[in-house]
């Protein structure tokens, strides 16, 4: 989602909470397509509730939805070996897998950069460049998380 319309997703959304998305009717998602602080894809706003139906049922087998993500990574942050910026990859060989996964699932837009972004994000994979100050920042915070599986 485009950083300038998180506070729009946040409001249409109910705050983005899974079993408040999972529950909402035909017609506030057809009231979001008209809310000028969201991207207004159809595609897009329809699969907010089919998703958060496919994320409970993902939680229902895997006892959580960190836990099912953390294992595209083996429960351990991947720290990429990259020494300049373009020797990252758009994706991985974990957001391809887990891309495919969500997909299997029943998630739609969630393709392997997406996936890739949001590994990123999570902390289960720190591709900062070696020399980048971030990159032992970021270790250290995800050796001080509780990830939550």
């Amino acid at each position: 989602m485009a950083a300038y319309h998180d506070e729009g997703y946040r409001r249409v959304f109910k705050g983005l909470k899974i079993d408040v998305c999972a529950q909402m009717t035909d017609e506030e998602l057809a009231a979001a397509l008209l809310d000028e602080g969201i991207i207004r894809h159809k595609g897009k706003v329809a699969s907010v509730k089919a998703n958060a139906l496919a994320v409970q049922q993902i939680q229902k087998e895997h006892g959580s939805f960190s836990r099912f993500c953390w294992s595209f990574v083996n429960f351990e942050p991947i720290l990429t070996r990259a020494k300049a910026l373009e020797d990252l990859e758009v994706t991985t060989p974990s957001s391809v897998s887990m891309s495919k996964a969500l997909k299997k699932a029943g998630l739609k837009f969630c393709g392997p950069t997406i996936c890739q972004s949001f590994l990123q994000a999570g902390g289960m994979l720190n591709d900062h460049v070696e020399g980048c100050p971030q990159r032992d920042a970021c270790r250290k915070d995800w050796l001080a998380a509780d990830p939550g599986f």
